[in-house]
């Protein structure tokens, strides 16, 4: 069992990495709108959206097909190798 503990303490550190960046971004008024999907557990997701994704739901719909498109490029590359790591901003 070391090498799942491992495993899930490199993904929760690389989801702190990916928030802090996000952080200090908005620090610096760098974001003008977020969108974010998460997993909580088994088949439990949350998601939201803020700022001028809020403003113009026609936006946040273009974003979103983005992110499904990119899924199933992510999808399709299983077949060649596991891809586990996150894409950066």
């Amino acid at each position: 069992m070391p090498n799942v503990t491992r495993i899930e303490e490199y993904k929760s550190q690389e989801i702190v990495g990916v928030l802090r960046e996000l952080l200090h971004r908005a620090e610096r008024h760098q974001l003008r709108g977020f969108m974010f999907a998460i997993k909580t557990g088994p088949r439990r997701h949350r998601m939201g959206f803020s700022g001028e994704y809020l403003d113009d739901p026609f936006q946040s719909l273009a974003c979103a097909s983005r992110m499904t498109y990119k899924c199933n490029q992510l999808i399709s590359a299983l077949d060649d190798e596991p891809h586990t790591s996150f894409t950066p901003l």
